[in-house]
C-alpha cells in the first residue's frame, strides 16, 4: 500500500487510480485475458482478480455478451466463449493473491 502511494505521489494520480492499474495488471496474469478483455471485464463490474474467482462462468458470460451488445461501439471484435470464461474463472480461483 506504501509502493502504491508512493507511485501514485510521483505520478501525480490518485491511490485510487494506481490500484485501478494493479488490479487490471492482475487480471492480465490470467491466460487469455487481454487488455480489451480486461475492458470487458470492468464493464461488468470485474475489476479484480478476487472478484473474477468468486464469478459463476455462465452468467459473467451471459453479463459479458450483453455488455458488449448494448454499447455503440463494441468494446471487443471477438467474444469470449463461455468454456473461455470458464477457464478465466478457473485460474483465477488457482492463483495466488498478490494485491491487497
Amino acid at each position: 500500500r506504501k509502493g502504491r502511494q508512493l507511485i501514485a505521489d510521483t505520478v501525480g494520480v490518485s491511490e485510487k487510480r494506481v490500484l485501478e492499474w494493479v488490479n487490471r495488471a492482475d487480471l492480465m496474469r490470467i491466460q487469455g485475458i487481454s487488455t480489451q478483455y480486461s475492458d470487458l471485464l470492468e464493464a461488468v463490474g470485474i475489476d479484480s482478480l478476487k472478484k473474477l474467482r468468486r464469478s459463476r462462468s455462465s452468467r459473467l458470460h451471459q453479463e459479458i455478451v450483453s455488455a458488449n451488445a448494448s454499447r455503440r461501439k463494441p468494446l471487443v471484435g471477438r467474444l469470449p466463449t463461455e468454456k473461455e470464461v470458464g477457464r478465466w474463472v478457473d485460474q483465477a480461483k488457482d492463483l495466488q493473491i498478490i494485491v491487497r
